[in-house]
């Protein structure tokens, strides 16, 4: 985007927390620009049209269409990096709707600002700021409704696997594609990683036996909820995890 300023467009029901957003995000030297606003999903849609804004920062729950709901819908008819910030991500709360957004396409899920009330919108805001800036290169690709529909069912059958401790059939190709020699498989990865490590995992074959090791950023305090995450997309006697 060279020297142009990020364009955001936020997504919130509360005009407070709208108003905080934008002091925050246009602070002077941010070089971002907020483009607008809207109170529910519905309405965001309609303006990414006219404002085409380079990112979405969005609250999870709203009236009418939610969050997780407009994710769904960016990415199936205007795929663009998507900020979710929701007060479930604050630590000692949890959210199961946080590994459904980023399997729906969001590439962050972080914690609405809190202490601005004091003044301090630039020690607040300074991690919000640095997410917007580093998810505003990343390009994303359109995921169709169709294609969501089979992750859903597919996750809905693993999941009754699971339970069921029967085993699951799974894609082999990536997994024949790995040198014989390999003796470790070690991933690494940031903002964006979950949809990719859960892309990876789902596609292996149950016989593969060589140790894996993935080193992940996570928001302090949900490393077992990814955990359990990327547990529902493996095979049973694949879906072991020790984590540091």
């Amino acid at each position: 985007m060279n020297n142009a300023p990020i364009r955001v467009l936020l997504v919130d029901d509360s005009m407070v927390v709208v108003l905080l957003l934008t002091r925050i995000l246009t602070a002077p030297g941010t070089g971002i620009e907020v483009v607008g606003s809207a109170k529910d999903g519905a309405e965001a849609l309609r303006k990414i049209q006219l404002l085409n804004p380079h990112v979405v920062c969005t609250d999870l729950q709203m009236p009418g269409m939610n969050g997780l709901e407009l994710t769904r819908n960016i990415m199936a008819k205007y795929p663009r990096p998507i900020l979710v910030l929701s007060s479930a991500v604050e630590k000692g709360k949890h959210d199961d709707n946080i590994y459904e957004l980023i399997g729906a396409g969001a590439l962050e899920v972080l914690a609405k600002p809190q202490g601005a009330v004091h003044g301090n919108l630039a020690e607040v805001g300074k991690e919000l700021i640095s997410k917007i800036k580093l998810i505003a290169g990343i390009v994303t690709f359109t995921r169709h409704q169709r294609h969501l529909e089979q992750a859903n069912t597919l996750e809905a059958e693993k999941k009754a696997a699971a339970s069921n401790s029967k085993p699951i059939v799974t894609n082999t190709k990536e997994s024949s594609l790995i040198p014989k020699s390999t003796q470790v498989i070690a991933i690494g990865a940031s903002t964006g990683g979950p949809q990719a490590l859960q892309k990876i995992l789902s596609s292996l074959s149950p016989k593969l036996s060589i140790p894996m090791v993935c080193i992940q950023h996570v928001t302090e305090g949900f490393t077992e909820d990814l955990v359990d995450w990327l547990g529902l997309s493996c095979p049973p006697d694949r879906a072991r995890y020790q984590k540091w």
